[in-house]
């Protein structure tokens, strides 16, 4: 509710009524008011940034191997084929394989027929790596989109540090 400064004969300061309209209104691409936007109250209609929207973690799976997981959040999805993973400063490891399991076949108005993620992927991989290194850091790549309006975000990293399981 907004108030107005009252004149004496009671008439309304049309300047007050204004802005209060203006504070009050909805903003045109944000479902709330300029007062909303003001303080920062998300609205369902704004998108996630990349970290939220999709999520990565990679954990060792056993001395040689990695798992990889990655999230979309409700109403994302993300690209099968947009999806890699590279080694960051490691000289004495390398990815020997990476097994994806097949995703939803979907015919992506920027892309054409590909395959997608919508929820939680594990990803497998392989790595060859002496007994002696404790940890390393992977740099995944990826790319998704938001569902129900199609906007896709740009290529996304992330540099994610990995502590290895000793070797028996």
């Amino acid at each position: 509710m907004c108030l107005t400064r009252i004149r004496p004969r009671f008439s309304p300061n049309r300047r007050g009524m204004l802005a209060c309209a203006l504070v009050t209104l909805p903003v045109p691409g944000f479902a709330g008011s300029l007062l909303d936007s003001l303080f920062g109250k998300r609205s369902s209609d704004d998108f996630l940034p990349p970290q939220q929207a999709f999520k990565v973690r990679i954990t060792a799976s056993g001395a040689t191997s990695l798992t990889a997981t990655l999230e979309a959040a409700p109403g994302y999805y993300l690209y099968r084929e947009r999806i890699g993973f590279v080694l960051k400063n490691s000289s004495d490891t390398r990815i020997r394989g990476i097994e994806m399991p097949a995703g939803e076949r979907k015919n992506d108005p920027n892309f054409g027929w590909t395959e997608v993620y919508r929820r939680t992927v594990q990803i497998r991989i392989d790595l060859d790596r002496p007994p002696t290194s404790r940890s390393l850091v992977v740099i995944a790549s990826y790319q998704g989109c938001e569902e129900r309006r199609g906007v896709c975000y740009p290529p996304t990293t992330a540099d994610v540090a990995v502590s290895m399981v000793s070797a028996r």
